[in-house]
């Protein structure tokens, strides 16, 4: 029985970045590039190419001293280098040949993908702009990489005028994109102590490139990419107002050119709102950030899009609904769960 765990993207750092590895019982070997293939040599090239999946280029090294034919990988990109199987074991011999399976970008495991049909919302609420003179008063946190689950870590405050700070009732990054469901009565928003979110399908997404997430919520949020939950502020955090006083913006890295995000916001009590925006940028130009024009510049995701939408996710009716296991996938609209064959 193999082993099966829970698929995990890279957060921050990508792990699994290999410079170079050395096959077992022969030198190290090197790549180069000949005429668009990438090809592996060691005092000559070895061009016995064995299989191409998924664009990472497989070849198969003269045999070592073990008496063992290696699988050598190569990377697309040339900075993460290469590394060596056992050529007489693919990498997803041994998984259930029941499924089909498909190795991840890595090789480090295989998986596969199953689907089932959501149950539809109950509630047909929609989301309408919220706005607050307390939202991102106090400016932006934007987070180093290695911040925890519960949105702490080290950070360096940003505090440009309306670009990452809100001096008036309606600017700042915040009030730019927070949205909460049509469901008031006077300056009290419900749903109380409930989920409410949406989830949203971005595309076209460079593998292994950091892009930076800013979010906030009056109270809690909750953010998750694909079925992983990467963000959950805890209960006893919003009495501070740290969750929407301080626009919050985190680094994630893209493990695939394609990803469900799903935000989620949880009332108190009173007023409610929360948002989020994805930055295709870096550390230093976020920081270097003067107007509002240039951050649009490199947002690819605002909330404030969904502005007249039902919630597509949430509990008590709001949203979609899946089986344990399962969540809800806005790129083809079902409940996905991605189940793993660790074939260590």
């Amino acid at each position: 029985m193999k082993k099966m765990k829970k698929l995990i993207l890279s957060i921050g750092i990508f792990i699994g970045i290999i410079l170079q590895a050395q096959v077992p019982n022969t030198t190290t070997f090197s790549f180069t590039d000949v005429q668009d293939e990438m090809q592996i040599q060691e005092s000559g090239t070895f061009d016995d190419l064995q299989e191409c999946i998924d664009a990472v280029i497989l070849y198969k090294s003269p045999k070592s001293d073990d008496g063992i034919n290696r699988w050598i990988q190569r990377y697309p990109d040339s900075q993460l280098g290469f590394r060596a199987y056992d050529a007489n074991k693919l990498p997803c011999d041994g998984c259930d040949i029941n499924y089909s399976w498909t190795p991840y970008f890595d090789y480090t495991y295989c998986y596969r993908i199953s689907t089932m049909s959501p149950t539809s919302p109950t509630e047909s609420y929609v989301w309408f702009a919220t706005f607050h003179e307390e939202y991102s008063e106090l400016g932006t946190k934007l987070y180093d990489t290695g911040y925890d689950s519960d949105g702490s870590g080290d950070y360096t405050l940003l505090s440009t005028t309306d670009v990452w700070k809100n001096t008036t009732t309606t600017n700042g990054p915040m009030n730019r994109c927070s949205v909460w469901v049509d469901n008031t009565e006077g300056e009290v928003y419900y749903p109380i102590d409930t989920w409410i979110g949406f989830s949203h399908c971005v595309s076209g997404l460079t593998v292994n490139k950091t892009y930076y997430v800013g979010i906030a919520a009056d109270n809690l949020y909750r953010l998750s990419v694909n079925e992983d939950v990467l963000l959950e502020i805890p209960y006893t955090v919003p009495s501070s107002g740290e969750t929407f006083q301080y626009w919050h913006v985190y680094p994630i890295v893209a493990n695939t050119s394609t990803i469900t995000i799903t935000v989620e916001g949880k009332n108190n009590e009173n007023i409610a709102g929360f948002g989020v925006q994805i930055y295709d940028a870096t550390s230093a130009e976020l920081q270097a950030m003067t107007s509002v024009a240039n951050l649009d510049a490199v947002t690819i995701f605002s909330s404030d899009t969904k502005v007249d939408d039902v919630p597509d996710v949430g509990e008590d009716g709001y949203g979609y609904s899946c089986a344990t296991g399962y969540y809800y996938d806005k790129c083809t609209q079902l409940c996905t769960s991605v189940i793993i064959c660790d074939n260590d």
